[in-house]
């Protein structure tokens, strides 16, 4: 088991919506071990105000810990960890958020696509629609939850 793994930092890289109960598992076993959680960025990413879809050139890896941002000595020691492997770190201050975010906006678009063989030009603008309101719902469900309202990248 993961908690079971003795260090100074453990990052976890994935889409885990159970990550804030993760990080009391493993404090619980070894509280003085760091959880960090990031995600790859290659397919795309909701920034603040905008999504961007698709980089070409580094791929980036997103990395927090559930509601606070990595300190100075922390993004210090993954930057040397992680130096030349082609990864453009990014820190954020809300992973839960993050992650609630990125759920809410990206898994309509992927059913969506999925549900047409991967081929976009089949999809009908109706479809587009409930996509949309999906992705909207979604955004209220969070707003009405416990997680932090004033998400944002830093």
């Amino acid at each position: 088991m993961i908690a079971g793994i003795h260090g100074k930092m453990l990052v976890l890289i994935g889409n885990n919506p159970l990550c804030q109960e993760m990080e009391k598992k493993i404090h619980g076993l070894t509280p003085e071990q760091k959880v960090l959680f990031g995600f790859q960025s290659s397919a795309g990413v909701r920034e603040e105000h905008a999504v961007k879809i698709f980089r070409a050139g580094k791929t980036g890896l997103t990395l927090g810990y559930v509601h606070q941002k990595p300190e100075e000595p922390d993004r210090k020691m993954l930057g040397q960890a992680l130096d030349g492997s082609g990864f453009c770190l990014e820190w954020c201050d809300d992973v839960l958020g993050y992650l609630y975010t990125h759920a809410a906006f990206v898994l309509p678009c992927v059913y969506l696509c999925y549900g047409h063989g991967c081929d976009l030009r089949k999809v009908r603008y109706a479809e587009i629609r409930r996509a949309v309101q999906a992705a909207r719902e979604g955004y209220r469900l969070r707003m009405r939850s416990t997680i932090r309202a004033g998400y944002g990248r830093s």
